[in-house]
């Protein structure tokens, strides 16, 4: 396999985006979704998000463009 051809690398691109995102998917759910608003922590409750990546993860789900909200 030639790990330098382009399709190789956008694939790779996108399955470490996918892992990304269903990670930060379940910090939200675990740490966010969950908890009142005012007991939210401002300092990184897992220890491979920076307090500074939890801030801004902090900022973009309180954006009401980011909210999602189930109808059960």
């Amino acid at each position: 396999m030639d790990t330098d051809a382009k399709e190789v690398k956008v694939a790779c691109t996108d399955i470490l985006k996918n892992v990304s995102k269903q990670r930060r998917h379940l910090v939200k759910k675990k740490f966010f979704d969950q908890v009142p608003a005012a007991e939210l922590s401002i300092k990184s409750p897992v220890s491979y998000i920076s307090d500074e990546e939890w801030q801004a993860l902090l900022k973009l789900w309180t954006n009401p463009k980011h909210m999602v909200f189930c109808i059960s």
